[in-house]
């Protein structure tokens, strides 16, 4: 079933568990993409005549990197990325034992050491590496490709309407994505003079986009630490001190007649220390940051893990379709 001409397909990203042996993020985008669909259930049956369904026509596209799954058959270096973390983390654990008896002093914040260095290795090392020249190019290869190869799997000539909902390092490359898709010949000509190859997944999804094939609907990030990233690049840091905004159309988010309000929504929640307000990055109208409250631990069951499971976060989507 098509709404309009465009066949609405949403595409899930996450970001990297902090599990020692990672399964997959099945029944959490399953969870989400769930409750959006009742929601859309819910509003379809008040609707007035005059309004369409809302609804996404197929099923979701289901991003998975970062972890080997067995299930998958490959092994690429990305999904070596959980397993390495962890290891490392209980190295540094482990060469620690008796070291600490050097120094006799008290002090209560240690009580928190083993929080912190379990946050820095299993909820941040993922950035630094994906901050990485090569581990940019390789988590973006796996993800990308992943995209057009289910986007071509719809087949035929059907124009195809994306939905990005991506959550923490997933909405990072959600958006290093759009940028890829969205940014204009004249930049795509001095990157790849300067030697950054196109992505093949990019060069197919650019042309389907140039032949009216494929537009990005809403992009939505969950517990997104797309602000302090801005640090990686020296030409976002001049634009931050220049306090001059990101523009829409290099990420494909220009005003469309048919596609009203905000189409980038942020949602986060101030006891997830990972997420961050973003609509001062880009020029107004582009991002709305809605506050959720999806929890209030930082430690046990935290905050940035249960964007997956938030009801009002599939209303307010389900509301502004």
């Amino acid at each position: 079933m098509e709404n309009g001409n465009w066949i609405e397909v949403p595409v899930f990203i996450h970001g990297i568990t902090p599990d020692a042996d990672p399964q997959g993020h099945s029944a959490q985008y399953a969870q989400l993409d769930g409750l959006i669909r009742e929601e859309f259930s819910k509003w379809n049956r008040k609707r007035s005549a005059a309004q369409e369904d809302k609804r996404f026509d197929k099923e979701l596209i289901p991003v998975e990197w970062g972890q080997f799954l067995p299930s998958d058959g490959v092994n690429l270096p990305d999904e070596l990325l959980a397993k390495a973390e962890h290891r490392l983390l209980e190295a540094v654990i482990k060469s620690e034992h008796g070291l600490s008896n050097l120094d006799p002093t008290i002090n209560p914040a240690r009580a928190f050491r083993g929080i912190v260095r379990a946050v820095i290795f299993q909820g941040i090392a993922d950035l630094f590496y994906y901050a990485s020249r090569e581990g940019e190019i390789v988590i973006r290869e796996h993800v990308f490709s992943q995209i057009a190869n289910h986007i071509r799997n719809i087949g035929g000539e059907k124009k195809i309407s994306l939905t990005f909902i991506t959550h923490s390092a997933g909405t990072i490359i959600g958006h290093d994505l759009l940028y890829q898709l969205f940014r204009s010949e004249e930049v795509m000509k001095v990157k790849v003079a300067a030697g950054e190859a196109p992505y093949p997944a990019v060069t197919e999804l650019r042309e389907m986009i140039s032949k009216g094939q494929l537009r990005v609907r809403r992009f939505y990030t969950l517990g997104s630490p797309i602000a302090p990233l801005v640090m990686r690049s020296t030409g976002l840091i001049m634009k931050s001190l220049t306090q001059e905004p990101l523009r829409r159309v290099d990420i494909g988010l220009q005003v469309l007649e048919d596609l009203p309000g905000y189409r980038w929504v942020n949602f986060w929640d101030k006891d997830d220390f990972a997420s961050y307000p973003l609509r001062f990055l880009y020029e107004d109208g582009v991002v709305e940051d809605k506050y959720v409250d999806v929890g209030d631990s930082i430690l046990l069951d935290p905050a940035h893990n249960l964007y997956w499971q938030s009801r009002p976060l599939a209303v307010h989507i389900a509301e502004n379709w």
